[in-house]
């Protein structure tokens, strides 16, 4: 045991100095600011009011792909951030599995920026990283983003720097599950960096990044892997944004918008050799605020503890515009990180928090693969709650659902189940694997979904305790 401890103790280094000043940026102090600063000032990308979550940068050198990357920074502009968790691949060192960086702080031209060596060593405890000092040093990945970092925001703030190597998908799930359970409550952004396809011609560089952003744009992070390695996407940051997607999903991302596209030939205007970039913002759109959100789940947890009391649930003097509409609501109990209860509705015709009312008795007390929640388990529970901001429509085919933004109903000869939008993210299902077990759900052979099944998708507003 006192050998397995030690394996986990991290001696991290006092400073992580700058190893591309001069060579992707400038390494005169004046020389990069103005630089970043006039990158920053031309930027234009589209504005995103909502609560941004996840930004997906490039990492060549300013000349080529700063342009592209300020439109991602532009909008951490005024945004109060005091922890950036960096994702980026190892280009010189052949890393597996996730290394969080052991040094206590990162150097650059613009000065120092302190590394969150507390969160670092939560992580590596937790068995879901390690710390490989070989894969940082040299790497650029991260650093060319920290001088934009220091740039834009104008509070101090501290990083957490990732490499991430090649894994099964459960690892990356796994590291972005307990990351976010560590997080909870910062203002934090997640930055993933990543170039698109490389050297390729220019038409063709042009074709496979289409092709490679409708990939990230669809949010499947199990398609985005698998299509990797069958060769129908191309991106050098591959594993940190498949990290990133999982990342996104356990944040309750709501949208994901192309900011910029460009290529280096652009700059260059050799298109014989040709390298792609691109800017892409994650972010939630907020249906409920925060105190609408701790109602409806204190709503959800008074009714369970009125039932295990015997009493009816409390009857409250609801006036919240938004807390009376209409919407499907599914109520999701967890006990140690394990399904205990859900249940919900498509469509409602009660207001919102008689509905979640109504759920939360229902996935506690009445869930057929559980036995009754029992008055022992109420303190270890953990209550989830999806609201619907979409109903139920139909789809032509199974191949218009996107697992982890669609919840999808699948309908045949009488019998009927659904997944929620997050189910095969957690599950790291391809769309097949997912509409498989969909299909065992419902009553049917596990190919049912290949012929004669009706499909609707809705999408979901999540927020849990």
């Amino acid at each position: 045991m006192m050998a397995f401890l030690l394996s986990l103790f991290v001696a991290f280094q006092p400073m992580r100095y700058p190893a591309v000043s001069g060579m992707f940026y400038p390494s005169d102090p004046k020389a990069l600011r103005d630089l970043v600063d006039t990158l920053i000032a031309k930027a234009n990308p589209p504005k995103i009011e909502d609560n941004l979550l996840v930004l997906i940068v490039p990492h060549a050198g300013y000349r080529y792909s700063g342009h592209v990357a300020a439109n991602a920074f532009k909008l951490l502009e005024n945004r109060d951030i005091d922890l950036v968790v960096l994702l980026g691949p190892s280009h010189r060192y052949p890393l597996r599995g996730i290394s969080v960086a052991p040094f206590a702080s990162y150097r650059t031209p613009l000065g120092t920026i302190e590394v969150d060596t507390a969160l670092a060593s939560k992580l590596i405890e937790s068995g879901v990283a390690d710390s490989v000092k070989n894969a940082h040093v040299s790497e650029h990945s991260l650093e060319v983003e920290l001088p934009f970092l220091q740039r834009v925001l104008k509070k101090d703030f501290k990083i957490l720097p990732v490499l991430v190597g090649y894994a099964r998908p459960e690892k990356y799930r796994d590291f972005a599950q307990k990351l976010v359970e560590l997080i909870r409550g910062r203002k934090a952004i997640v930055i993933v960096s990543t170039d698109l396809s490389h050297y390729r011609p220019y038409d063709e560089c042009v074709r496979i990044d289409s092709i490679t952003i409708s990939a990230i744009l669809s949010m499947d992070p199990v398609e985005l892997y698998n299509g990797y390695f069958e060769k129908r996407y191309e991106l050098c940051g591959i594993f940190a944004t498949v990290t990133g997607l999982f990342v996104a999903h356990e944040l309750n991302a709501s949208g994901i918008k192309l900011l910029k596209y460009a290529n280096s030939a652009y700059v260059t205007k050799d298109s014989s050799r040709v390298v792609g970039y691109s800017a892409i913002a994650i972010y939630r759109k907020e249906l409920l605020n925060e105190d609408e959100r701790m109602f409806l789940l204190k709503v959800a947890r008074d009714a369970i503890k009125a039932r295990l009391e015997g009493k009816d649930p409390p009857n409250y003097k609801v006036t919240d515009p938004k807390l009376l509409e209409r919407r499907g609501v599914f109520v999701t109990i967890m006990k140690n990180g394990m399904l205990r209860g859900c249940i919900g509705r498509h469509i409602s015709d009660k207001p919102l928090w008689r509905t979640v009312q109504d759920m939360a008795i229902a996935a506690a007390f009445h869930d057929p693969r559980f036995p009754p929640l029992r008055a022992d388990e109420f303190d270890d529970i953990k209550i989830k709650i999806s609201v619907y901001t979409s109903k139920p429509h139909p789809i032509p085919s199974y191949k218009d659902y996107i697992p982890g933004m669609h919840g999808i109903i699948l309908v045949k000869n009488g019998h009927q189940a659904t997944y929620l939008p997050e189910v095969p993210i957690e599950q790291c299902w391809t769309r097949e694997e997912t509409l498989s077990h969909l299909s065992v759900k419902a009553g049917l052979p596990p190919d049912a979904w290949k012929s004669g099944c009706s499909f609707y998708v809705y999408t979901t507003y999540r927020f849990s305790e």
